[in-house]
C-alpha cells in the first residue's frame, strides 16, 4: 500500500469509527486480507485501527455523574411559591442574581440561557439548549421563577 492509500485509509477508519457498530472487516476487507497484513505499512493501519476506540456515550456532569431527573415544577406554576412569583414580576433582576448567587455564578448570569442549561445538566434534566431558549425568550419572568422554585425545593430535599 501507498502513502496515500494508507493516508485515505486513515481518513475513512476515523470516520467509521465515530459509528457506533462497525467492523473493520466489513468496512475495509482490504485491511485485514492477508496479503496487506504482510506489509509492514498494511499491518501498522491494522494495529492502528484495532486500537481505536471511538466514544459512544459523553461523560456526565461532575465525578458522579448526571441522573435523569426533571422539573419539580412547571414553567406556569407561578403561585406554587407566591414570594417568588411577586420578586420574578417585578424584580427579575434581583431574581436572576439570587439564582446566580445560588449556582455560585456571576450576579449577570443569572437570567441566561447558559444558566438554564448549566442546572439542567447538572441535575440531568431532560431538554436542549433550544427549549431553555424558548422558554426564556417567551416566558422569562415564568422561567425565572420556576429555576428559583426548583433551587429552593432541592436545597430543602438537601439535592442541591
Amino acid at each position: 500500500m501507498d502513502r496515500l492509500n494508507i493516508t485515505c485509509s486513515l481518513c475513512w477508519l476515523t470516520l467509521l469509527s465515530k459509528l457506533p457498530h462497525w467492523s473493520l472487516a466489513k468496512a475495509v476487507p482490504e485491511l485485514v486480507s492477508e496479503e496487506n497484513t504482510r506489509s509492514p505499512a498494511g499491518s501498522a493501519l491494522l494495529n492502528l485501527a484495532l486500537k481505536m476506540n471511538p466514544v459512544v456515550a459523553q461523560p456526565g456532569y461532575g465525578a458522579r455523574g448526571a441522573t435523569a431527573s426533571s422539573w419539580q415544577t412547571d414553567v406556569f406554576d407561578c403561585c406554587d411559591d407566591l414570594g417568588v412569583c411577586l420578586c420574578g414580576t417585578f424584580f427579575p433582576l434581583c431574581l436572576s442574581c439570587q439564582i446566580a448567587s445560588d449556582m455560585d455564578e456571576c450576579c449577570l448570569c443569572g437570567g441566561s440561557v447558559a444558566m438554564r442549561t448549566l442546572y439542567r445538566t447538572r441535575y440531568g434534566i431532560p431538554g436542549s439548549i433550544c427549549d431553555d431558549y424558548l422558554c426564556l425568550m417567551c416566558c422569562p419572568n415564568c422561567t425565572l421563577c420556576q429555576l428559583k422554585r426548583d433551587i429552593d425545593k432541592r436545597r430543602a430535599m438537601n439535592a442541591f
